[in-house]
């Protein structure tokens, strides 16, 4: 599986998370609609890091698998899994451009994900979502623009924990739309991790026509800077948008059969 990159973020990945919760699971019941329930199927995070959305969904009732490539932070799921004892929910460790499972999922949700894939593996992602999900099941994603990447490396995201201080700075390509993010942990017991991912930033207007070309029907882009707000506790969605000057956006999709 080569280097666990996130082995040592899972170790306070929640402590960061936490004052986002709330956002990580209204919008996939928002967008999953209200005719998301248990009886419809199983549901399929993807990069589903330490299990927060995953576990939420398996406490519904759902029967839940959540991949993801960090050994790191699914020890961190497996053990909020094992002190509540569900049995509804699997974890697996692996690369999800060569995602190898059974077709049958309702849901299929990736949030924070797909910007560590380049177009050529996205694409790839697709056909094997489009190939898990079954008739009509919806795929929930995010996917961050070349404007969002380029925005977040133009600043230096400094963070602070209880044991831990890391810093990530980035290296944006105006070529390909991809940049070097370059993190490194300073821990208070003295230890130091440094190193670097190459992620990716894809234009609305390209990943539209992969996906219809993939199967996928029914697809919205919502502008998570504008589209999506939260007012006395709620999520509000607006009207869907593909702008190019948008940091990320949540892109729904239905599957639909492929004609002969």
């Amino acid at each position: 599986m080569g280097y666990d990159y996130y082995k040592e973020f899972s170790l306070f990945y929640d402590e960061f998370r936490g004052r986002n919760l709330q956002l990580l699971f209204e919008i996939p019941l928002q967008f999953f609609g209200f005719a998301c329930n248990k009886e419809a199927g199983p549901f399929l995070d993807l990069g589903c890091g330490t299990g927060d959305l995953a576990i939420y969904f398996a406490e519904k009732g759902f029967e839940v698998t959540g991949v993801d490539l960090s050994l790191g932070m699914l020890e961190a799921a497996r053990a909020k899994v094992d002190q509540k004892k569900l049995k509804n929910i699997r974890l697996l460790q692996q690369d999800i451009v060569e995602l190898d499972l059974e077709p049958g999922f309702a849901y299929i949700h990736a949030r924070e994900t797909f910007m560590h894939f380049n177009a050529e593996q996205l694409e790839k992602v697709f056909k094997k979502c489009w190939r898990a999900l079954k008739p009509e099941g919806i795929f929930l994603f995010e996917i961050m623009t070349p404007f969002g990447l380029k925005k977040f490396c133009n600043g230096v995201s400094n963070r602070t924990s209880n044991n831990c201080k890391y810093t990530i700075n980035g290296i944006f390509n105006d070529i390909d739309n991809s940049a070097i993010l370059n993190y490194e942990f300073l821990f208070t017991d003295g230890r130091q991790s440094i190193f670097s991912l190459k992620c990716s930033g894809h234009d609305l207007l390209q990943i539209c026509p992969l996906l219809a070309g993939t199967g996928f029907k029914k697809i919205c882009a919502f502008d998570l800077d504008n589209s999506l707000t939260f007012e006395n506790g709620v999520l509000k969605v607006g009207l869907p948008s593909i702008v190019s000057d948008n940091t990320s956006s949540m892109m729904v999709c239905v599957k639909k059969e492929l004609q002969a």
